[in-house]
């Protein structure tokens, strides 16, 4: 089992990351203890303190704070107005100039006179195959 305090744990902590973890230490709880109490799985512990997970879901953060103790008072969740909205992907726009995509009725003309004449279907008759 990997230890929550190795070098890299803290970097690129998000706020509520850091957050946790100072909560978890204060009352004096590994991951693997939090994680029993809240009814979450040790992954989402380490993902969220790590800031792997930046958008926790409203249950899961009301779980942790249930579990560490935390009153009703200092659990300002943010709101979907408060979180940076997501982004946009980006707008592609065809090219103005599109000639490379059309008329090409002539070519395909001159390439259909190329082809072999197709062969006469053959026609069914009850008992024999006439073509």
């Amino acid at each position: 089992m990997a230890s929550d305090k190795g070098g890299d744990a803290g970097a690129g902590r998000g706020a509520l990351g850091g957050l946790l973890r100072a909560y978890r230490e204060r009352a004096l709880l590994t991951q693997e203890q939090l994680a029993d109490r809240a009814g979450v799985s040790v992954r989402t512990i380490r993902d969220l303190e790590r800031g792997r997970i930046q958008r926790p879901l409203p249950a899961t953060v009301r779980l942790l704070a249930d579990a560490l103790g935390i009153p009703e008072q200092q659990r300002a969740l943010p709101t979907t107005a408060d979180r940076a909205p997501a982004a946009s992907p980006p707008l592609c726009h065809l090219p103005m100039d599109v000639g490379g995509f059309t008329g090409r009725a002539e070519c395909l003309a001159r390439l259909d006179g190329l082809l072999p004449a197709p062969a006469t279907p053959g026609r069914v008759v009850p008992g024999r195959v006439r073509w």
